[in-house]
């Protein structure tokens, strides 16, 4: 299996963690799932589990995926019209007396 690394700069380390977590609505505050409103000192929101480091990486993964998917997509659109261009024409051939 091949491995991609993206190597940043220490100093950028954090403003890229940070604008990642901005472009894709990272959240620091997430939904407590064991919140309850009948317990008065019960949080609604508790921190985030997933850290911005990980949820950069998975954002990164993301689009590799997407990306990966998108291109998959169109070879078998291309496929599927060079399909209908072949049948077309096959088809042309067919008569009916």
């Amino acid at each position: 299996m091949a491995t991609f690394t993206i190597t940043i700069p220490d100093d950028k380390v954090q403003d890229v963690l940070d604008a990642f977590a901005n472009q894709y609505n990272y959240q620091e505050q997430v939904p407590n799932p064991d919140y309850d409103p009948d317990v008065p000192a019960s949080e609604e929101t508790v921190p985030n589990p997933i850290s911005k480091a990980s949820f950069a990486k998975g954002t990164v993964r993301a689009f590799v995926k997407n990306v990966y998917i998108a291109y998959k997509a169109t070879e078998i659109d291309e496929q599927r019209a060079e399909a209908i261009e072949t049948a077309n024409s096959d088809i042309d051939t067919v008569t009916v007396e």
